[in-house]
């Protein structure tokens, strides 16, 4: 009985991962365990249909972005963490350092999704470990905002893993079995990636102090690639495009990527949006959850 059981269990993982390897081949990702509900990189968009997601925030830029957003009247998704670029998740976290910019994110009718309390990477954790990174997170979050608190049922691995790259099928198994009850992943289009997180350039920094300086030749270079790297990207498909609202590059260069998308016929939406295009329902049923939020 032993031997047959275990003949089953290695039967079943077979079958997981011929199905998972079926779909990454086909580009064809049903729900399942390797590809848990949402969006990855290649799957269908709606056309000329731009998703602006911003990760690791809220910063002191995030205003900033804010702002823009509400003067071109686009709304976008945050892929929020509290504790991000601060590994010992010591002092107070950036959604109390910044609720203001969190109340204005709710406030102006933008997507919070989860990206983690920690920003530590899932495949590198326990399922317990993931589970808890991501309902800290959601702890934190209800503290700061109470009544106005929103469930993040749209969540963003940090780096992308196991999903930015051909990771390992059961390392994808592994992840996606645990977060399928979590939220909706929500990956971004690879070139739209718009690199403001691959470097800092001179005179930029993550919070304002006395280095920062947008007038550096190092910092109009960036902001020149990552204009350039978006509107290439924009040829009438839909892309789901990767910022960074920890990076002063990426406020600043917003509004200039907007109007040429805008100029080129796209129209804007939120990853909850494109969840409510693609499933028919939103994130919330989807993973079970039941809020009037």
């Amino acid at each position: 009985m032993k031997y047959i059981k275990i003949s089953f269990c290695l039967f079943i993982i077979s079958v997981l991962c011929h199905e998972a390897i079926f779909a990454r081949r086909s580009g064809i990702r049903n729900r399942s365990d390797a590809y848990p509900g949402g969006y990855y990189n290649g799957d269908t968009l709606p056309v000329k249909t731009a998703y602006l997601t911003f990760d690791d925030g809220p910063s002191e830029w995030t205003e900033g972005i804010l702002d823009t957003l509400k003067e071109e009247k686009v709304n976008a998704t945050f892929f929020i963490c509290a504790y991000w670029n601060n590994k010992k998740m010591k002092g107070a976290n950036s959604f109390r350092r910044h609720s203001n910019a969190l109340l204005r994110t709710v406030r102006e009718g933008h997507v919070l999704g989860n990206h983690t309390a920690g920003h530590r990477v899932l495949t590198a954790l326990s399922p317990a470990q993931i589970k808890k990174e991501f309902s800290l997170n959601q702890y934190y979050l209800d503290q700061v905002l109470g009544s106005e608190t929103r469930s993040m049922t749209i969540i963003r691995p940090p780096l992308g893993k196991p999903w930015n790259r051909n990771r390992p099928l059961n390392a994808m198994i592994r992840v996606g079995s645990t977060v399928k009850n979590i939220g909706m992943v929500a990956m971004w289009t690879k070139k739209c990636d718009s690199t403001d997180s691959w470097d800092w350039a001179r005179g930029e920094w993550y919070r304002n102090s006395a280095r920062v300086d947008n007038r550096t030749e190092s910092f109009l270079r960036k902001k020149e690639r990552v204009y350039n790297r978006i509107a290439s990207c924009a040829e009438g498909n839909g892309i789901v495009i990767l910022f960074h609202d920890t990076h002063l590059v990426t406020k600043e260069v917003l509004s200039p990527v907007i109007k040429e998308l805008k100029r080129k016929g796209y129209v804007f939406r939120t990853m909850e949006d494109f969840t409510l295009w693609k499933y028919g329902r939103g994130s919330r049923e989807l993973v079970g959850l039941k809020s009037s939020h």
